[in-house]
């Protein structure tokens, strides 16, 4: 694992997109080390992370880490109250998230920063147009709560799928600056960021980019790789033509030289993978 190529992927996406980054290292910092991705991340510029879970965030507190974190995903059993003991922000999507917030929020006598997520076409998190009035009306009337931001996830890989989402964004944020509000927007990720400055507004949430996964496969933006898959050959034999190999007994048709490498499906790899190889 390289942190020095996380680190200059954030300041290659920084540079790109002109606009706060956060930097999302959920899932153990996309399995390369939460806490070391976070840092390394917020050496390249990012300004603040994000992450799936309040256990998550929590972890990064704990290791130390001051820079703003962002947690979204709230299941009923949820550590809230120590989130806010930590000062995580939160990102509920119903009225009742935001009220069970602000209550455990009052009982600790501390102001909740929220950043209120709803749905633009996903359908994957966020509250639904439906129940966007009372999303609002709720942290607006909650003394204890504050909202920093008004947030979306896109579904989209090309600039015309963002069209209605961000029609959608700006409506949500009419209606909420009607109830009070003055949140920061923000909806795009490594896609959206890489083929639509549009999508861009107020900061960006770069996960895979930072990893070195490039957005768009056919528009490379020469992301460094954070990862290497290593092992070793551990036989090599020839076979001729028409011997069976393997479970699925393929049948060979020309002369081959199998390697034999000692890895499988406890180290990720589901589906046995043949590589054509010359003999001789």
């Amino acid at each position: 694992m390289s942190l020095e190529a996380i680190q200059s992927n954030t300041a290659l996406m920084l540079g790109m997109c002109r606009t706060p980054v956060m930097a999302v290292v959920k899932a153990g910092g996309f399995g390369m080390g939460a806490v070391r991705a976070a840092r390394a991340a917020l050496a390249g510029g990012a300004s603040e992370l994000g992450v799936a879970t309040c256990s998550e965030a929590i972890e990064l507190r704990r290791a130390g880490i001051t820079a703003p974190i962002l947690a979204w995903v709230l299941h009923e059993d949820a550590p809230i109250a120590e989130a806010l003991s930590c000062g995580i922000r939160l990102a509920p999507s119903s009225p009742a998230q935001v009220r069970h917030i602000a209550a455990v929020a009052a009982q600790q006598q501390v102001i909740a920063e929220l950043e209120l997520e709803v749905e633009t076409g996903m359908h994957r998190s966020g509250c639904p147009q439906t129940h966007w009035q009372e999303l609002f009306r709720a942290a607006a009337d909650a003394d204890s709560v504050q909202v920093l931001g008004l947030w979306t996830h896109l579904a989209g890989t090309i600039s015309e799928h963002f069209d209605e989402p961000l029609e959608c964004l700006a409506e949500a944020a009419a209606l909420a600056e009607r109830s009070g509000l003055r949140p920061r927007l923000h909806a795009a990720a490594s896609v959206a960021a890489t083929v639509d400055p549009r999508t861009r507004l107020d900061l960006v949430r770069l996960g895979a980019s930072l990893f070195g996964i490039e957005p768009v496969r056919d528009r490379p933006l020469g992301l460094n790789a954070v990862a290497r898959w290593e092992t070793r050959v551990s036989q090599v034999r020839d076979v001729a033509v028409g011997e069976v190999v393997g479970y699925d007994r393929v049948v060979l048709d020309h002369p081959s030289r199998l390697a034999l490498l000692p890895v499988g499906y406890a180290d990720g790899i589901l589906v046995a993978q043949r590589w054509p190889m010359a003999a001789g």
